[in-house]
């Protein structure tokens, strides 16, 4: 009549998977801690931070550079700056034979790099543009024009193009 066998297989209810609620509950814990631990950061205030400004003390040009162009039979050699108190200054030289040195030119590169030097005599570098036209003893006579004296230690070559 009655079987017990069949009736307790039938009420017995599955048990749960443990393991996918045990790594979930892992999870959710690791999540808690980290999140818990970003709050403490946020939380942090910085001071904010003291700026000062600098001033220059004396106006220092900026750019000095010498261009050299061709007009004519003569060199035009002009030296000018920028900065606060912008400026420029000409000297027009002979062109001499190519492959000899100009020493018309070297004169007047010299002369406007004594008059820049007195005027701003804490800058040490200048930049040279030559025109396409002229050629290589004319930029060594405008170099040696400026090494005279010893009045400026670095020389930069910028492109011909400045110069045109």
């Amino acid at each position: 009549m009655f079987d017990l066998e069949s009736t307790t297989q039938r009420r017995h209810a599955p048990e749960p998977d443990l393991v996918p609620i045990l790594d979930g509950l892992t999870a959710v814990i690791f999540f808690m801690l980290l999140s818990l631990s970003f709050i403490g950061i946020t939380k942090l205030t910085i001071p904010p931070s003291t700026t000062t400004t600098a001033s220059l003390s004396q106006d220092i040009p900026v750019s000095g550079r010498v261009i050299a162009k061709l007009e004519g039979e003569s060199i035009n050699v002009k030296l000018e700056w920028m900065g606060s108190q912008p400026g420029a200054l000409s000297e027009i030289a002979s062109r001499m034979k190519p492959d000899k040195k100009n020493m018309n030119l070297i004169e007047a590169v010299e002369k406007l790099a004594l008059r820049f030097k007195e005027k701003f005599p804490q800058e040490k570098t200048i930049q040279i543009a030559m025109a396409g036209q002229l050629n290589y003893q004319e930029l060594i006579s405008v170099m040696d024009g400026l090494r005279k004296n010893k009045l400026y230690e670095d020389l930069v070559l910028s492109s011909y193009t400045e110069a045109e």
